[in-house]
């Protein structure tokens, strides 16, 4: 999936081979790339996924966060927010939990973060249906497997045998 994002393709390619390109090639990229390329420190590679490494300012851990390609950004706002296991979190909260998980070029500028939290929460429709390829439930299972391992429910015995 992030391979079919000309810019995340990019910094991935480059991601395996271990090396930043000569600046002259950065200069003429876009600027996406040119801002994951200020972040290459913080890249780092997880099951063939290109994750960003986030360091709390306070010092009490540390996470990773999946680069999310353009075609699918929309669709990680309505699953955050629409999961069984999302809960009703209020739209602060949402936007923290997809903030802890996932990353994207300008992720705290995008209009449609904000614009898809109010129409998730009904308080303005201002935002149409994203126009995206279908997803199937199967590949976004295997892609969140990948990144954090499966969930399963845990099953409690109370009868004693």
């Amino acid at each position: 999936m992030q391979k079919s994002d000309a810019d995340i393709e990019q910094i991935y390619r480059w991601k395996q081979e271990g090396k930043l390109p000569p600046g002259d090639i950065l200069t003429a990229a876009s600027m996406e790339v040119r801002h994951y390329a200020l972040c290459w420190d913080a890249l780092e590679m997880k099951s063939g996924i290109l994750c960003r490494k986030f360091d709390k300012q306070n010092g009490t851990g540390s996470f990773s966060q999946m680069i999310v390609p353009r075609s699918l950004r929309n669709d990680v706002l309505h699953q955050m927010h629409n999961s069984l296991l999302s809960g009703h979190l209020g739209q602060k909260k949402t936007k923290e939990k997809i903030l802890q998980k996932y990353y994207w070029f300008k992720i705290r500028g995008y209009k449609s973060m904000d614009c898809a939290m109010r129409k998730l929460w009904g308080e303005q429709n201002t935002i149409s249906k994203p126009e995206s390829t279908p997803r199937t439930h199967n590949e976004w299972s295997d892609t969140r497997q990948a990144m954090y391992g499966s969930i399963r429910p845990v099953s409690y015995d109370t009868e004693e045998k």
